[in-house]
């Protein structure tokens, strides 16, 4: 590949690292957690920016403990292999590996207390069905609350959209086995391991020039 095309392809696909960053500090985390995936479908990417994918997602109901398991691997990869690094970018990579250990860490917390919750209740003689049915009664439950609620304010506010229901208006029962949570999407709420992480990758902000794959 020529360099000018290497260099195309590396802009780009920073450009979209950053554009999903974004996209989940605005608290789209749905989108950006879709968006994250798909970039780690990319070949191309770097370790460092499929390490940024992965913490991302390790703040994600779905396979949290996996992502997190990568993005301190890919992270500590980027410390121990790359020669050139500036002592701010590595820095920076210290402390995405920092935060990337703590959601791992809450991830399996939050796993933990999942397992010993449906222990407690398959010892109170619930099945794995009665859970997921349990759950799925709840869901559909709320979501008729929230289409109700914006429907009042549409009729509120007849000159605006109503929005649809957020992110957190149906918040996932953790007393839920990650096996159902698997199946229905749900089982462990947003992660606030990271509150204080910062994503502001702005066009200010110093990522480390890590060459792409």
């Amino acid at each position: 590949m020529a360099a000018t095309e290497l260099d195309n392809v590396s802009a780009m696909l920073e450009w979209q690292f950053k554009t999903i960053w974004d996209t989940y500090g605005r608290g789209d985390h749905d989108d950006a957690e879709q968006m994250a995936a798909e970039l780690l479908m990319e070949p191309r990417l770097s370790d460092f920016h499929q390490a940024g994918m992965h913490l991302l997602l390790s703040m994600s109901p779905i396979d949290y403990i996996h992502h997190g398991n990568e993005a301190v691997r890919l992270y500590q990869s980027v410390l121990n292999e790359t020669i050139e690094m500036s002592p701010k970018q590595r820095a920076t990579i210290e402390r995405m590996l920092n935060d990337a250990k703590i959601s791992l860490e809450q991830g399996r917390a939050d796993k933990a207390a999942i397992l010993r919750n449906i222990e407690k209740l398959i010892a109170s003689g619930k099945t794995m069905k009665d859970l997921q049915d349990e759950n799925i009664r709840e869901m559909h439950a709320q979501l008729e609350l929230d289409l109700v609620a914006a429907g009042s304010r549409s009729d509120a506010h007849d000159t605006e959209k109503a929005p649809v229901a957020d992110r957190e208006a149906i918040r996932p029962s953790t007393s839920l086995p990650e096996t159902v949570s698997q199946s229905t999407g749900v089982g462990r709420s947003q992660s606030t391991a990271l509150t204080e992480i910062d994503i502001d990758f702005d066009d200010n902000s110093s990522l480390p020039d890590i060459n792409q794959k």
